[in-house]
């Protein structure tokens, strides 16, 4: 559907017309839905969830190479040992590695988090608000 627009602009008369695209909303006659707005808040929430999804491969990814990287260790090690390639007991603990890195990292970005969001509401406070006595700073 298109709705047209008179514009104004000084002493001569324009006319513009913008296309806008409308669905009728069924059962209420002079209802409609303006899809460009449905269609943005349909984008916010796909990026918002690629960036989460991003964020959650990212910690995936780095997790495994944590881990590639202890199994290569461990691998050596063993082999070391017993002088012949063998896998054992340190197939066991590569999951728990896998978890263990997964959820570090999760808590180093729920940490950095916490400290931006603190660093963000001191920012605005004066010297006696975040707890640094005047003393600590001579006027002169």
């Amino acid at each position: 559907m298109k709705l047209g627009i008179m514009k104004w602009t000084g002493r001569d008369r324009q006319r513009v017309w913008i296309v806008v695209e409308c669905r009728r909303v069924p059962g209420c006659p002079g209802e409609r839905i303006r899809l460009a707005r449905e269609r943005r808040r349909r984008w916010a929430v796909a990026r918002r969830l690629a960036g989460k999804a991003a964020w959650v491969m990212f910690r995936g990814l780095a997790a495994a190479m944590v881990t590639y990287l202890y199994t290569a260790r461990a691998m050596e090690q063993a082999f070391l040992q017993r002088g012949y390639r063998a896998y054992g007991g340190e197939c066991l603990v590569i999951p728990f590695v896998f978890y263990g890195a997964f959820k570090a990292i999760g808590l180093a970005e729920r940490a950095a988090r916490a400290a931006r969001q603190w660093t963000a509401e001191r920012k605005g406070m004066t010297c006696g608000e975040r707890g640094i006595p005047d003393a600590a700073y001579p006027q002169e």
